[in-house]
């Protein structure tokens, strides 16, 4: 008896030659692929300059007028390595000056406003007053390597920082420090970068680019004390990232919005690899102690050249002292 087969077991017939062209056109259509794949990519190369194209999942933002030697991940460089202890108890003398608005007032009934606004031709006599006498401006980031491992500072040193990003700090600042050959840090709030009265990311990276140093200030300007810690964790370390997307390298100085701190903010800007912060509170002394409320002077529209040098030459604050933890909300 002839046994029978299952129908999922029949043979289908197939054409003389068949069996041996189904092996030979699977490798002709991978030929074909691999063409494909390799022209796309060559094209793709071409176009990017003669470079194969690189993606990384959190690539900076790219911007036509900014070069392009590399890519930066914004947030990817470690903590920078902790003071050195032998340099614990020296005391470092260097005013930090404090500037606002670079303007006019335009507003006469703004009393804050009108305390904070130096006008352009008083800040060039100022900045002049410090070419002609032998100044040197650091920023903050230098004279934190200064306090904390003993890099070198200039026997007549003074910072000079901006703090908001405003608009005129730019238009009328920026100027006035290149003139002179200073150096200055501004403290930019990165919610408000783009915004009417402030300074564009263009004109950030620009100062940057032209020497001056780029700090954080937050992304809106609130008063870190009042807020929660996942809310203050957000506003000091990823304000820092936004603001290292925009200029393609780390930033280093931070400034506490009205100068309002607590010790759950001390401990989330240390966290946060930053070299050193500044505070409001009054004082021309430093030390690895306040590295994190280093204090300033703000220069007021009723200061002149004069004033300036008196703050340039008295030694004031503690820097070995407490912190600080409640300032004045006025400004910063």
């Amino acid at each position: 008896m002839t046994e029978r087969r299952p129908p999922y077991s029949k043979r289908v017939s197939r054409p003389s030659g068949a069996r041996d062209r189904g092996p030979l056109s699977v490798m002709l259509a991978l030929l074909v692929l691999v063409v494909v794949v390799f022209a796309v990519t060559l094209s793709l190369a071409l176009a990017a300059g003669g470079h194969p194209v690189k993606r990384l999942a959190q690539a900076p933002i790219r911007h036509s007028h900014v070069p392009r030697p590399r890519i930066y991940r914004a947030g990817s460089e470690p903590l920078p390595p902790p003071p050195h202890p032998r340099l614990a108890s020296r005391e470092t003398f260097c005013p930090i000056l404090m500037f606002h608005y670079i303007r006019i007032n335009p507003v006469p009934s703004d009393i804050l406003g009108l305390h904070l606004s130096v006008t352009p031709a008083e800040f060039n006599a100022e900045m002049r007053f410090l070419r002609n006498n032998n100044y040197q401006a650091v920023t903050i980031s230098q004279l934190a390597d200064h306090i904390r491992y003993g890099t070198a500072l200039p026997a007549k040193c003074v910072a000079l920082t901006f703090d908001d990003g405003y608009e005129d700090q730019y238009t009328a600042a920026l100027p006035t420090l290149l003139r002179y050959g200073l150096r200055g840090t501004f403290f930019i709030v990165s919610g408000f970068a783009n915004q009417p009265r402030y300074m564009t990311w263009k004109q950030i990276r620009t100062a940057d680019q032209d020497g001056m140093e780029i700090g954080v200030h937050t992304i809106h300007h609130l008063d870190l004390t009042t807020l929660t810690p996942w809310q203050d964790w957000q506003e000091i370390h990823h304000s820092k990232i936004v603001i290292e997307q925009h200029v393609g390298h780390p930033v280093y100085s931070f400034a506490y919005p009205s100068g309002r701190y607590n010790q759950l903010v001390l401990n989330d800007v240390g966290k946060s690899g930053y070299l050193a912060a500044v505070s409001t509170d009054p004082g021309t002394l430093h030390s690895q102690r306040s590295l994190n409320y280093l204090f300033r002077v703000r220069i007021l529209n009723s200061d002149t050249p004069q004033t300036m040098d008196w703050y340039l030459n008295t030694r004031f604050g503690n820097p070995f002292g407490p912190a600080p933890q409640l300032v004045s909300p006025t400004g910063g």
